[in-house]
């Protein structure tokens, strides 16, 4: 029985499909992160805009920007996992790695990957920046570029220029 390597080997060979390059991934995923940056902060704007900033440009209501914080941070966590599940299920990318031509495929069919895999996958990746983006340095030793939320769904990125 072949190793997953050898399958993966062969399985890009046979297709005539590549690795992206890290400088794509990078720029998908900032462009990713600032989608839903951007995104959250059109959420809260109005809490935002309505601190109140003394003469020094201090904000002078502590508790107040403390609410937006606790509201911001399980916001971002919860859309971060729809937006990378959901676009991954649907589209096999996300806007930031449609921009990149780069898809994200499930290794045996090399298909967009299923609801549990995408769910897998976005769950894995939350808790990697949770962990200060450590688990992505298993990027760098992988051939593949695999990360550990890849190696657990099953998945893999693909260039598709």
């Amino acid at each position: 029985m072949k190793s997953e390597r050898e399958h993966i080997e062969e399985t890009l060979e046979r297709e005539k499909l590549r690795i992206p390059s890290l400088g794509k991934r990078i720029v998908a995923y900032v462009v990713d992160d600032l989608l839903i940056a951007l995104a959250l902060v059109v959420f809260v704007w109005n809490d935002i805009a309505g601190l109140e900033v003394n003469s020094n440009g201090i904000i002078s209501d502590g508790d107040a920007l403390m609410e937006i914080i606790l509201t911001i941070v399980p916001l971002n966590m919860t859309c971060t996992f729809l937006y990378h599940w959901l676009f991954i299920v649907f589209y096999g990318s996300t806007p930031g790695k449609m921009l990149c031509s780069i898809r994200v495929v499930d290794i045996n069919i090399l298909d967009n990957p299923s609801y549990i895999n995408a769910a897998i996958r976005s769950a894995i990746r939350l808790l990697s920046v949770m962990f200060y983006y450590i688990p992505f340095i298993a990027i760098f030793a992988n051939p593949f570029m695999r990360g550990f939320h890849d190696k657990l769904a099953k998945s893999i990125a693909i260039a598709i220029d």
